[in-house]
């Protein structure tokens, strides 16, 4: 027997497979025992011992899931367990036909079965797969019988070995069957081999994608009453976007759909759960550590990120499967077959599969991208705000002796003067005395205006210069409005950080073979015109600060202008006024022209360069 034969290997693999998962699960039965003696004073106690089972609504005592009703909410509820019972009957047919398989083997060697049962390559094989498929049968009736706590592990395990198993089928069984050169080495097995590969997709493929997913609570100890579809939806229907489908034919049934019959908010979406899950990360008040917002953020969508990138690197290969497919279907034709290695239908199901790939990982690309959109708007807006908040505690704090603005000194007698214009029965005077009143009135509040606002400047001038604080409200309003999206129009950064990169490596290396050494001139380009964009991009980035500046101004006069309207129009000053904000919108306008002349440079560069 040679030990580097594919079959020998193939055994190997899956006896390593199936031993490494039956230590790990021990260790976490194991483990899982031991936690729950230490801690079961204190949740026998709590009544939070209910909420350790993921997936109910309401809370199971023992005698509860000793009952076979309450058993299968555990498990998910009836449809996931009847998946669940369906896979673990695949198991057993599965397990019968692989022993099947190895007993014709040992009739033959009835002679000598103790000393000659792995005499052979194809005997190895055969029960390592009896015993890896006995295995998961095994954890497939563990799944099926027994508490969460158990089947679950037990379900992760029987997934990940029969996804390992079908690989094995499918290199040695199906592979060959896409090229000229080799044949599946189960051939002779007979219909037996194509009974086993259509079982193990079916329980390894088909089964795990159609099952519903079983509901996790956020917060387990206020679970919602009604999950959202997508929580429960299959990887299948996700997707695809089949759990949508109820929706939207109802609003084709309906002339309008009221608020009790759109669907629920999931859970992960509440204010509150935001919150908990983003302000320990973002928030120093909160026990955040003072860093970047960028870094805050990544660390709060660290999984959804993951994914993203992930689809990034799927997208960008399967980008490329086309122009791969084309050209070996047209070596195909060209040589008439002769030296051909995979057959030509291959390529032609490449032309198929390699852009719907493509497709459904830059879809699940942009859905993580535009939820991870939403929730930042409504954890920053919530974040500025509660900051808001505090600096306007902080702000009327006894502390506070801050000067305030001219336009405000000067205003605020008058509404005095107007507050005691009336007459203590609550009549107006006649025409002249109140034109009289309000003349005086206007004269001194004047000039107890410009008195006080001289004494104002020149407490200020001594206090030292002016607070960094001017155009605070104009901040704060821009923060969750342009500053927002500014942010938020960042998640795309792995665009550039990891798909254009990608993506050109890949194409630089299949033009090479293409071209050769021609390719490396495109790419010595493309490097030499790399600072045009850059220098460009700098004086955006310029322009956008200091058109932001001016934004922020702009926003605190009108701002500052509507709380005063009342004085504005009393004393006439609506020309004033609207000279000024004017000045503020123009200068505001003159940095927003350059930015989209900046902006329209880059984007005709991009085409330019390519």
């Amino acid at each position: 027997m040679q030990n580097h034969h594919p079959t020998f290997i193939h055994s190997m693999v899956l006896a390593y497979l199936s031993g490494v998962s039956a230590v790990i699960l021990i260790l976490q039965f194991l483990l899982s025992s031991l936690a729950r003696k230490l801690h079961t004073g204190r949740l026998e106690d709590s009544q939070s011992t209910s909420t350790q089972e993921i997936g109910l609504n309401d809370s199971l005592s023992d005698r509860d899931v000793s009952k076979t009703k309450g058993f299968v909410l555990e498990q998910g509820g009836p449809v996931i367990y009847g998946y669940k019972c369906a896979r673990f009957i695949g198991c057993l047919a599965l397990w019968g036909l692989s022993f099947g398989t190895l007993l014709p083997l040992v009739q033959e060697d009835s002679h000598g079965f103790r000393h000659q049962l792995c005499s052979s390559t194809t005997q190895c094989h055969q029960l390592a797969l009896c015993v890896t498929v006995g295995y998961t049968s095994l954890l497939g009736f563990i799944s099926i019988t027994t508490r969460s706590r158990w089947s679950k592990p037990a379900s992760t395990h029987l997934s990940i070995l029969l996804l390992a198993i079908l690989a094995i089928f499918v290199s040695r069984d199906l592979y060959p069957l896409a090229t000229f050169t080799t044949q599946p080495e189960d051939i002779g097995e007979g219909w037996l081999l194509w009974a086993k590969i259509t079982i193990l997709a079916i329980i390894s493929v088909v089964l795990p994608l159609v099952t519903p997913r079983q509901y996790i609570p956020f917060d387990p100890t206020d679970p919602a009453k009604s999950p959202h579809p997508e929580q429960t939806a299959s990887w299948l229907s996700i997707l695809l976007y089949t759990w949508e489908d109820p929706i939207v034919y109802l609003a084709y049934k309906s002339l309008h759909l009221s608020h009790e019959q759109l669907p629920p908010m999931s859970d992960q979406d509440y204010s509150k759960n935001l919150v908990k899950k983003s302000f320990m990360h973002l928030d120093p008040f909160s026990g955040s550590k003072r860093r970047h917002l960028f870094f805050g953020l990544l660390k709060v969508y660290r999984l959804e990120y993951t994914i993203m990138a992930l689809m990034m690197c799927v997208h960008a290969l399967a980008n490329l499967a086309s122009p791969v497919g084309v050209k070996y279907l047209l070596e195909y034709i060209e040589t008439d077959g002769k030296g051909a290695i995979i057959r030509p239908w291959v390529w032609i199901a490449w032309l198929f599969f390699g852009p719907m790939a493509s497709s459904l990982s830059f879809q699940w690309y942009i859905f993580l991208g535009t939820r991870t959109l939403v929730r930042t708007e409504g954890i920053i807006t919530q974040l500025v705000f509660s900051h808001s908040l505090r600096i306007r505690m902080k702000a009327e704090g006894p502390d506070d002796k801050k000067p305030i603005s001219d336009a405000n000194t000067t205003l605020t007698p008058d509404t005095t003067s107007l507050a005691g214009s009336d007459s203590p029965g609550g009549e107006v005077g006649t025409d002249e005395g109140t034109e009289d009143t309000l003349r005086a009135s206007e004269a001194s509040s004047l000039a107890k205006g410009k008195q006080k606002a001289a004494q104002t400047k020149k407490i200020g001038d001594e206090r030292g210069p002016k607070s960094n604080t001017s155009n605070l409200i104009g901040k704060i309003n821009n923060f969750v409005s342009s500053d927002l999206n500014n942010i938020t129009e960042g998640r795309n950064f792995l665009m550039l950080c990891l798909y254009a990169p990608l993506q050109i490596c890949l194409s630089i290396w299949i033009l090479y073979g293409i071209l050769g050494w021609s390719a490396l001139v495109g790419l010595a380009t493309m490097v030499a015109l790399f600072p045009i964009p850059g220098y460009v991009a700098r004086k955006l980035q310029k322009v956008q600060v200091e058109k932001m500046k001016k934004t922020d101004a702009r926003v605190q006069t009108v701002t500052e202008t509507m709380n005063v309207l009342r004085m504005i129009k009393l004393f006439g000053w609506e020309p004033k006024m609207d000279k000024k904000i004017t000045e503020k919108r123009e200068e505001e306008l003159g940095w927003i022209w350059k930015q989209k002349i900046l902006e329209m440079a880059n984007t005709n560069l991009k085409y330019v360069l390519d």
